[in-house]
């Protein structure tokens, strides 16, 4: 006798079986970890190699650009350190703002002299006699200064205030009735006013382009020049009183 299975059980059974794989399937894909392929020792050596060769192309291009850059770094602080600079005879001069500076160390003081030029743009301007510190130290200073320009001109010698008794300015017999000498109540001098305790600087601006000069004799320093050229001649006496021209 032939047995036939019912329809309902045939039913349940292919339902169980496609429930049962389903499931297999969505385990495989998600709870189990992927396997990667294996890969061959020579694969394996071949890649590291190739890490290798990269890492030290990198290295060396890093090694490369830092000696370049190093290299122009120098090549510009020197041009930096080398711009604005001169020296004249033993001084450093450096470029300011407003000139030139040079430093000076003095009986223990550091002196800075400011200066609109430099001394080897000062030769062409005669001389006679030669300033020295020693005669302006320790004494009072008359600056005779009356017009505009030698008033400017005055105010180089205040770095003298360093070493002097004191300073001040003054008017000659021939303007002591302008209204600046009056005004200001300045003592009138002139060079029969040296003496032991007092030096006179005397500032005259000229007509003539020739008659720039600097002129020193018995604590009595003169000082003429055209103009502007009443500055450098002025600039130039500064620098016979500290030694740095003859």
């Amino acid at each position: 006798m032939i047995i036939r299975p019912r329809v309902d059980e045939i039913v349940n059974f292919l339902q169980r079986r496609c429930f049962h794989n389903l499931f297999k399937s969505v385990f495989s894909c998600f709870l189990m970890p992927k396997i990667r392929p294996l890969e061959t020792k020579e694969a394996s050596e071949k890649k590291k190699n190739k890490n290798a060769i990269v890492i030290g192309i990198i290295i060396a291009a890093i090694m490369v650009f830092s000696t370049i850059g190093f290299a122009v770094l120098e090549s510009y602080s020197s041009q930096q350190q080398g711009q604005g600079q001169t020296k004249y005879r033993d001084y450093q001069f450096v470029e300011t703002e407003s000139g030139w500076q040079t430093s000076l160390k003095i009986s223990d003081k550091d002196i800075a002299i400011n200066t609109f030029y430099l001394p080897n743009e000062l030769e062409n301007i005669s001389g006679h006699g030669r300033p020295l510190l020693n005669d302006f130290v320790d004494k009072k200073i008359f600056i005779i200064a009356s017009s505009n320009t030698e008033r400017q001109a005055a105010s180089e010698y205040n770095i003298l205030e360093n070493f002097a008794l004191r300073i001040q300015l003054a008017c000659s017999k021939e303007n002591e009735n302008s209204s600046f000498c009056t005004e200001n109540n300045l003592p009138i001098k002139g060079c029969e006013d040296v003496d032991f305790e007092t030096s006179i600087i005397m500032l005259q601006e000229t007509n003539q382009t020739n008659e720039t000069s600097v002129n020193y004799k018995n604590s009595c320093l003169v000082v003429k020049g055209y103009s502007a050229e009443l500055v450098k001649a002025t600039e130039k006496s500064i620098f016979m009183i500290f030694g740095i021209m003859e």
